[in-house]
């Protein structure tokens, strides 16, 4: 029995799953320059995200000596102070939690 080409390619095309069309390929471009309206708004978002809570850490010395240390990021200064309740007033004054 004699089989064209064409029969053989659609016999190997049925065992291979080759399907009958390919899609065209999806093309992804870079994306482009931000507008000055983008980069405002970013700008902005940026902002209105910044962490302003205050960062508080506990410094112990090598000789046992222990302060608090609070970093007030709404303007820039760091407090030390000796104990917890102090720095739990200072919360309340400043940001009205403590």
């Amino acid at each position: 029995m004699f089989t064209n080409a064409n029969t053989k390619w659609m016999i190997y095309k049925e065992l291979e799953l080759i399907p009958d069309s390919v899609p065209e390929p999806i093309r992804i471009y870079p994306p482009s320059t931000p507008s000055w309206f983008t980069k405002i708004w970013q700008k902005l978002v940026d902002a209105l995200n910044a962490n302003n809570e205050p960062k508080i850490w506990r410094t112990i010395e090598a000789d046992g000596k222990a302060w608090w240390n609070v970093y007030d990021s709404n303007t820039g200064h760091t407090f030390y102070m000796a104990s917890e309740e102090e720095v739990l007033i200072w919360l309340d004054q400043h940001y009205g939690i403590g």
